[in-house]
């Protein structure tokens, strides 16, 4: 048996030389159903989905996140809008984003949004999803920590402005 190769790990020099944007779509909570129940029968049909977008910082890990109806070229266009003002507060200025290929991310209205911003857009390669691996695993943490963490009475709680729905001490474990 052949020794696996090791992993090749980069990180840019500067905050703002490359963050890494993905989404994930999320189920809507209409109520608590079989994730906190455990009962596959207590499901809640047409709830439907909604999407997190995520951009994070290659550099210093810091991350931003938006939640929008869907996927398409307007709601990702206006994500990178959102993104790219945020990070000046922090001292950063965005010189580039990598995404994967999806089709919001492939539009021509997102390339002529950045060209507008003044960064350079790079993509992922095809079945890498290892590629965009800091905002892959922000994700997973995100799953495991908020989204699907606690018991929400719905997904209009779950949103990051609003706090009523943030784990109690008793429910975070050490």
């Amino acid at each position: 048996m052949q020794p696996s190769e090791p992993l090749v790990r980069y990180e840019h020099e500067a905050p703002g030389d490359m963050l890494h944007i993905d989404t994930k779509r999320l189920g809507r909570i209409e109520r608590p159903s079989h994730r906190v129940t455990g009962n596959r029968r207590d499901s809640v049909d047409g709830a439907g989905w909604e999407m997190l977008f995520v951009a994070v910082d290659d550099h210093a890990r810091i991350a931003f996140t938006d939640m929008h109806p869907d996927e398409k070229w307007p709601q990702a266009v206006q994500f990178l809008r959102n993104a790219v003002a945020y990070f000046p507060s922090l001292g950063v200025r965005v010189q580039r984003v990598l995404t994967d290929n999806g089709a919001p991310f492939r539009s021509k209205h997102f390339a002529q949004a950045c060209a507008e911003l003044g960064i350079r857009h790079k993509f992922t390669r095809a079945y890498r999803p290892q590629t965009n691996g800091k905002a892959e695993r922000f994700i997973q943490s995100a799953l495991r920590e908020w989204a699907y963490g606690f018991s929400c009475p719905g997904d209009r709680v779950r949103a990051p402005e609003d706090r009523n729905c943030l784990p109690s001490a008793s429910t975070v474990s050490p």
